[in-house]
């Protein structure tokens, strides 16, 4: 015989349906119990809109608010409260990250050393349980572009929106951040493309594949590259042995084993005819054609000629330059400023107060300094030569066989002799240097002082 009729005749209910009713609603008042035991609970003290700061009865501050809520602890579990010290969520999670998006991830500890992801609303509701291996925190979960969470269990990753529903399944190797409405996946092996609701609208059929960079994205098919717009047409063909990102107007691009540039469009501005071609820099880029170097301007013009066994790139209107086995420095107009006759040459730099520009070079294995004009500034007769500070630069020199360390200045003066047996770059107005077992600091007169 049934319990209900009894209890239902006991309790002065009407009839048996009317004890269903009674006990159906017993139960949801049962499972509402907890929450509501979360809603009323407080934590005695004051919050200081201020300083951002709840101070409990006992002296303890609960900080890191962030949209009205924060996380608090009781042992080595955490909870949530807001600023009237109402209990959110009571301590149960091992970490609860700070608000962003309505959400916070929450961590529970799986094992001593594996831990498990979720993320709990504003009322301290589980959107998704911790139950995974990865999941986004608050910076990745900001990076995305998109109101998603990303989750991962078992190297396999998806994506779920804010209130808990599947969008893609847990099936990709990786998730890319959206760009142009379109996450870059990864599965099998190969690349494809989902929307911002999960659907695949470009399949994962691709060896090599970059999120879009604007409306278009760089794939590779069977050994070829092109470009795709984000319903997966080839716009630029897939016809090219190698392509890179456009940098403003243009793609590199390779034709057997000859580099070239495209534009936009996919027509080819710059011949795929050079063995090499460097990125753009202050509107030139080198380029090497059998072994030798020369520069384009920005609309493929040759600017300096092809005929340098090396070339850099343009620092302060100067880029160093080899001929013959022999360095020097040329100008933007590929004239000689520095005469090609030094068995090394660097870029031009200032020194720490920016009042001049000087490069070194050497000569027979020893080192000195050359101004823009070509000057040499400082003499090549030292073994090693190091960057200016505070007008100073370290220098070593061979003194009986022994490395020895001192300081000139930009005028190529010694001020300091070649004395010391280690020595620092000048931080301010000393140098820390060691003589004879001595540790100390020297000021820019060379006086010296012992530790």
């Amino acid at each position: 015989m049934s319990i209900f009729p009894y209890l239902a005749q006991s309790m002065g209910l009407q009839n048996y349906a009317s004890m269903k009713h009674y006990v159906f609603f017993i139960a949801l008042l049962a499972c509402a119990l907890p929450q509501l035991g979360n809603s009323q609970e407080r934590l005695k003290g004051e919050y200081d809109p201020k300083r951002q700061v709840f101070k409990t009865e006992s002296g303890y501050e609960i900080t890191h608010f962030r949209h009205g809520l924060s996380y608090y602890y009781v042992g080595d579990l955490y909870g949530v409260i807001d600023t009237t010290g109402r209990i959110v969520c009571r301590p149960k999670y091992y970490e609860v990250e700070g608000y962003m998006g309505d959400l916070s991830r929450v961590t529970m500890k799986a094992e001593p050393w594996e831990l498990t992801y979720g993320f709990i609303d504003m009322q301290g509701n589980e959107v998704l349980p911790p139950i995974y291996d990865d999941a986004d925190d608050m910076y990745y979960r900001s990076m995305r572009f998109a109101k998603v969470l990303v989750v991962g269990k078992e190297g396999k990753y998806g994506f779920f929106d804010y209130a808990g529903k599947e969008l893609a399944p847990l099936k990709y190797s990786s998730i890319s951040d959206m760009r142009a409405g379109r996450f870059l996946v990864h599965k099998d092996g190969m690349f494809g493309y989902l929307d911002r609701f999960g659907k695949e609208v470009i399949a994962t059929k691709y060896e090599k594949a970059n999120a879009f960079a604007g409306p278009m994205a760089l794939v590779g098919e069977n050994g070829k590259y092109g470009f795709i717009d984000t319903l997966g047409t080839a716009v630029i063909p897939l016809k090219f042995d190698f392509a890179a990102e456009f940098s403003g107007s243009w793609a590199k691009v390779k034709i057997g084993d000859k580099f070239g540039y495209i534009d936009r469009s996919g027509q080819i501005v710059l011949p795929c005819e050079y063995t090499s071609i460097g990125y753009f820099q202050a509107g030139r880029a080198v380029i090497n054609k059998d072994n030798l170097f020369g520069m384009i301007d920005s609309t493929g013009k040759v600017v300096i000629d092809v005929k340098y066994e090396r070339l850099g790139n343009f620092s302060k209107s100067r880029a160093w330059a080899k001929m013959d086995g022999k360095w020097g420095h040329i100008d933007d107009d590929g004239n000689v400023t520095t005469p090609l006759i030094y068995e090394s040459a660097s870029e031009f730099s200032n020194n720490y107060t920016g009042t001049l520009l000087l490069a070194a070079v050497s000569i027979d294995g020893k080192y000195g300094k050359v101004d823009l004009d070509g000057n040499l500034v400082i003499p090549c007769e030292y073994i090693g030569i190091d960057y200016h500070s505070n007008g100073l630069a370290k220098v070593k020199k061979d003194v009986n066989g022994i490395p020895q360390f001192g300081y000139v200045n930009e005028a190529g003066q010694l001020v300091i002799p070649c004395e010391y047996d280690q020595a620092e770059k000048f931080d301010g107005k000393v140098a820390k240097v060691v003589k004879n077992g001595k540790r100390g600091c020297v000021d820019e007169k060379g006086m010296f002082v012992a530790d």
